[in-house]
């Protein structure tokens, strides 16, 4: 299920996709300049 804003999703998910995204990218560093995030992650955003 695909929602507007990163608030509607509940934040145990988001943290374990997070989680699996940055796994796999350090585990990739030697590809990194090949390397294109194509969607799939929603922005955070912060208001100060």
């Amino acid at each position: 299920m695909k929602y507007e804003t990163y608030s509607e999703y509940d934040p145990h998910h988001a943290a374990l996709a997070e989680s699996a995204f940055l796994t796999l990218w350090c585990t990739l560093g030697a590809w990194h300049s090949d390397l294109v995030l194509v969607g799939g992650l929603v922005p955070k955003c912060f208001f100060l």
